[in-house]
């Protein structure tokens, strides 16, 4: 888990696409995906450094798109360097 005050990796913001939401995940189920806490999210949130995410009912539940989250994953991904053999 980041000890850092900043998200780990910058995703894009973008306005979400009219219609579907398609699929989502809420703050604990990301949480779990992500071995972090629903307080880390949240403070992410907080902070402005969160990726994407939306707030539905007067924001009394918080959402993030499944796009949104492998394309956060996708730009967190390290391949390791080639060495000369």
């Amino acid at each position: 888990m980041p000890t850092t005050k900043e998200f780990p990796f910058h995703v894009p913001r973008h306005s979400p696409p009219p219609g579907d939401l398609g699929a989502t995940l809420s703050t604990a189920e990301l949480a779990s995906r992500w071995k972090c806490s629903p307080g880390y999210l949240a403070n992410a949130r907080s902070a402005g450094t969160s990726i994407p995410y939306l707030k539905l009912f007067s924001g009394g539940r918080v959402v993030y798109r499944m796009d949104d989250v492998l394309a956060a994953e996708a730009a967190a991904l390290v391949l390791p360097a080639r060495t000369a053999a």
